[in-house]
């Protein structure tokens, strides 16, 4: 592909085209430091929501009950594969954990009513706001970074008082977050990624 050198810069290894709009992204967080949400949650972002009521998704309304914050992308085939144990995790602790799924990047409500359907997802998905901006490079991102997570999959956990407790986590390293904070041993299903969350 040729293109005319004024007409796109470079940022983050991505060609853009000019006049597009990029998300300014936060300084890169220090080793061992707690994201922005360890301070002050940042709102749920509005988007489409598959399987519950948009209005029901805000953190006073989850209030009592652990959240686990799912970030997944349609592409993300490790994510997916945790799927069937986030969906036992929610059913065993119905009323005391709610997980949300939030996904990252392009799809459309569509394809993720189709995948929630494929995975029997029990727990609300949050489809990014600006999935159909062509602008944004990743949509989504901004409310990954805020819980301290470049990468997927991530997962990050709240308390039952609202507090962040655990963020950055993969999928087995979240399974077992869960359990330590609500009760009984994990046994995970997939494959331990090795990176341990904080």
């Amino acid at each position: 592909m040729s293109a005319d050198p004024d007409s796109l810069y470079q940022t983050g290894g991505i060609v853009v085209p000019a006049g597009a709009s990029v998300p300014v992204a936060p300084p890169p967080l220090a080793p061992g430091a707690p994201p922005p949400a360890a301070t002050a949650l940042p709102p749920i972002p509005t988007g489409p929501v598959i399987g519950a009521v948009p209005a029901d998704i805000a953190w006073d309304r989850l209030r009592g009950r652990a959240v686990l914050l799912d970030f997944f992308s349609l592409g993300c085939r490790p994510c997916i594969a945790a799927m069937p144990d986030l969906v036992a995790l929610q059913r065993k602790y119905t009323g005391r954990l709610q997980i949300l799924g939030y996904h990252i990047g392009r799809g459309s409500p569509a394809e993720l009513a189709e995948l929630a359907r494929k995975q029997e997802l029990d727990y609300p998905v949050i489809i990014s706001p600006d999935f159909a901006d062509r602008n944004a490079l990743i949509p989504g991102q901004p409310f990954l970074e805020a819980f301290g997570s470049e990468s997927l999959p991530a997962a990050a956990l709240i308390d039952p008082a609202g507090k962040l407790v655990a963020w950055n986590l993969r999928p087995a390293d979240a399974l077992k977050k869960v359990e330590e904070l609500l009760g009984v041993p994990a046994t995970p299903t997939a494959e331990p990624s090795g990176r341990a969350g904080r």
